[in-house]
């Protein structure tokens, strides 16, 4: 066990870094170099989501056997809904379990993951990049991918002079300013 998510049903049924899993329900594991990583997930695969399995595990010199009750896997990123802006010429996604947990965010942390920024475009200028989490755009809170598809869609049509965004960049909080040319249809 290489990390124990806070809050998994893996934390709950006590699973602790460096655990060695030996089996599932009596099934002995067979894993013995790197490239065998896909075994655990394909035993676990064959079991329905709420069910429980008993791991054996091997912690330290001591064996033990523990309950773990099966939970749905979350979204991976690939499966979370995105939006283009192509006036300011972005994509942004939702956030994913992952993305929480590797950026050491809160489990309620809201906002859209910047996921492309087009090369000379208003985005790019105002030096947006991908992987900043935009939480505002103009003052109003930024939730999922509806809400900033709404509010730029707004922006388009109100066509301010500045449009200012609110990221999280790493453990820094910015404020990027576009000064967009609008284009006058």
């Amino acid at each position: 066990v290489t990390s124990v998510y806070e809050g998994s049903t893996a934390a709950k049924a006590g699973l602790k870094v460096g655990d060695l899993i030996l089996s599932v329900d009596g099934e002995k594991m067979t894993a013995s170099a790197p490239e065998h990583y896909e075994e655990l997930a394909a035993l676990i695969r064959q079991y329905k989501v709420g069910q429980k399995v008993e791991l054996g595990l091997r912690r330290g010199k001591k064996d033990l056997k523990v309950t773990v009750d099966l939970a749905e896997a979350p979204k991976l990123a690939r499966e979370m809904k995105k939006y283009r802006d192509e006036s300011f010429e972005f994509t942004v996604r939702e956030v994913t379990f992952f993305d929480k947990a590797s950026e050491q965010w809160k489990k309620e942390q809201r906002g859209v993951l910047v996921d492309q920024v087009k090369p000379g475009g208003w985005a790019s200028l105002g030096q947006l990049r991908a992987s900043d989490l935009i939480v505002e755009v103009d003052g109003k809170e930024i939730v999922d991918a509806a809400a900033m598809e709404a509010e730029m869609q707004l922006l388009t049509k109100a066509q301010p002079k500045v449009v200012v965004f609110k990221v999280l960049r790493g453990i820094h909080t910015l404020f990027i300013e576009l000064e967009p040319k609008w284009d006058s249809k």
